[in-house]
């Protein structure tokens, strides 16, 4: 690794199809260096361009104009951009997929279905945003999803997390954050939300909780008759912010205890009246 200084340049596989023999089945990536670009467009045959035995490091921007690329359950780092043209796949199998960039970066995704992710990390300066973008509107996350520092952009989309939840960030745009598990899930990191949306189906009466206090801008929407536990934690309302659909068979549960966080509420002069749905 100390041998190993990347500074630019592009990496592209062009899967062709052959005229004599029969197309390799898989392009393989093996490297233990970090690459800068990575492009993968397709010319023809249904070869598929996939890691090896190494996770992928990039420095800068993954391109996917045409063509399959398989993580093969290893972890890709992307520091630059990461866009998907429609009729292309990503499938990540097991792995995670991180952004780390020092600078706004942007994740364009053209597919005609959502895209499925299995554990999304977002962590990057604060101040320093991901911004989601292109025509497909949902992106479901069927592991554990981390905004460990930076700003989450949904730029209007729709982001399905199945499993763990960590913000420590800064979640913001016109979309949601969707809780949608059929396991127990908890929010940690003490980070702030705009939309955020609870349609945990577990069994459980109260399938989603908190693990730290936690920040609400916009709205928070309770899809199914659950109870959202908050136990000794603050869910913090800014002025804002709202609570959508509270019911006496959807409402916020506290631990019981005098000490407890509870629910804050920020009112401007221009604030509407609010009803805390707890209970």
């Amino acid at each position: 690794a100390s041998n190993i200084n990347v500074t630019g340049g592009t990496l592209e596989i062009r899967p062709t199809a052959g005229t004599v023999l029969a197309d390799a089945g898989y392009y393989n990536i093996n490297t233990s260096a970090s690459l800068f670009d990575l492009l993968i467009d397709r010319a023809s045959s249904t070869s598929v361009v996939q890691l090896n035995n190494s996770p992928l490091v990039l420095l800068n921007d993954l391109i996917l104009t045409s063509g399959d690329f398989s993580a093969n359950n290893l972890n890709v780092t992307i520091g630059g951009d990461f866009s998907i043209a429609g009729g292309t796949s990503f499938t990540t199998g097991t792995n995670t997929t991180t952004f780390n960039g020092t600078e706004d970066q942007s994740f364009t995704v053209n597919l005609a279905a959502p895209l499925l992710l299995n554990k999304l990390t977002i962590d990057k300066p604060a101040g320093i945003a991901l911004n989601f973008a292109g025509t497909q509107s949902t992106i479901n996350v069927a592991d554990n999803f981390r905004l460990v520092k930076g700003t989450l952009n949904d730029n209007g989309n729709t982001i399905n997390l199945a499993n763990g939840v960590y913000n420590s960030g800064l979640h913001t745009g016109t979309g949601k954050i969707v809780l949608n598990g059929t396991v127990l899930q908890a929010i940690d990191g003490g980070g702030i939300f705009n939309n955020l949306e609870l349609v945990n189906t577990n069994a459980a009466a109260a399938p989603v909780s908190l693990s730290a206090n936690t920040t609400i801008n916009g709205a928070l929407t309770l899809s199914n008759n659950k109870i959202f536990i908050i136990g000794t934690y603050n869910l913090l309302l800014n002025a804002s912010a709202s609570i959508i659909n509270g019911s006496a068979l959807r409402y916020i549960q506290t631990s019981g205890n005098s000490g407890d966080g509870g629910i804050t509420k920020v009112y401007s002069p221009s604030s509407p009246s609010f009803v805390f749905p707890i209970g």
